[in-house]
């Protein structure tokens, strides 16, 4: 009997701790961050790189949470709506160009120009950051400023401004670096702006001075001198240069650009159905 009254009270003992402890409000534990902490911690969410993920985004909004400065964070975000296209989703961009203008605007303009195709606003944030770093040439996606103006204003119609540019381009460039590093591209631009200028035996000397060299290792070079060949009703030489084109487009030597179409690239569809039409 005395077992049993002992049991009891113990049970009845434990059971209003229980319901004693159910009362009580359970106090949670948050930290409060330092704005030196704050600073620090976004910035280190700052540089990661699968920014498309669902856990991404949530980092870098939690990011801005603790520090709304970071141009950075802005940036990361803005990266993954610009390679699916969704430029209404891109604003990211444009507050990194708003809080960091002499880092980030050259990147917008290089994403105004391959991105959005939107060749003026890529002149402006051109324009802007030069006065922004007078004496300097940025190179934003290791693309000279030079060389995206020139790119816009050959895409406007102003092909004077477009030569004018590559040109400087092309003697900046080879200041210190061989014509064979510069890649074909540049010599098709400068021979787009040459025709669109009235001149096309300079601009044909522009195509082969490239295919020149580059050792005609260049798919759109051997493409557009073809082009030109069979113009002039030399069905011969234009097949030698379709064929080459073929040829260097297989082993991957072709204007080439992540996530976009390069201006002036050529397809194999379109150097097959001029071999075609050659016959």
């Amino acid at each position: 009997m005395g077992n049993s009254l002992t049991s009891c009270l113990s049970a009845c003992f434990v059971l209003s701790f229980v319901f004693a402890s159910c009362d009580q409000k359970p106090e949670y534990y948050a930290h409060t961050f330092t704005s030196e902490e704050r600073v620090r911690i976004a910035d280190e969410m700052a540089h990661r790189h699968y920014q498309g993920s669902p856990e991404e985004q949530m980092t870098y909004r939690y990011g801005l949470a603790l520090d709304s400065t970071n141009a950075d964070l802005h940036r990361e975000r803005g990266i993954a709506w610009a390679k699916r296209g969704l430029k209404s989703q891109w604003r990211g961009y444009d507050d990194a160009a708003r809080l960091a203008p002499e880092y980030w605007l050259g990147y917008r303009a290089y994403m105004h120009l391959y991105f959005n195709r939107d060749y003026k606003r890529a002149i402006q944030d051109c324009d802007v950051l030069d006065a922004l770093t007078p004496g300097f040439t940025d190179y934003p996606q290791s693309t000279s400023v030079h060389f995206i103006r020139g790119v816009a204003n050959m895409q406007l119609g102003n092909y004077q401004k477009g030569l004018d540019w590559f040109n400087l381009w092309l003697e900046e460039e080879t200041a210190n670096i061989e014509l064979k590093y510069l890649g074909p591209p540049v010599w098709q631009f400068r021979a787009v702006c040459l025709d669109g200028l009235g001149r096309p035996e300079e601009a044909e000397q522009s195509l082969r001075k490239g295919y020149e060299v580059c050792s005609g290792e260049s798919t759109e070079l051997a493409y557009y001198i073809g082009r030109r060949h069979e113009a002039r009703g030399e069905k011969q030489k234009a097949a030698e240069y379709y064929q080459n084109a073929l040829t260097q487009l297989k082993k991957g030597y072709s204007f080439d650009r992540p996530y976009v179409e390069e201006f002036w690239e050529v397809e194999k569809e379109e150097i097959e159905d001029r071999i075609v039409g050659l016959e």
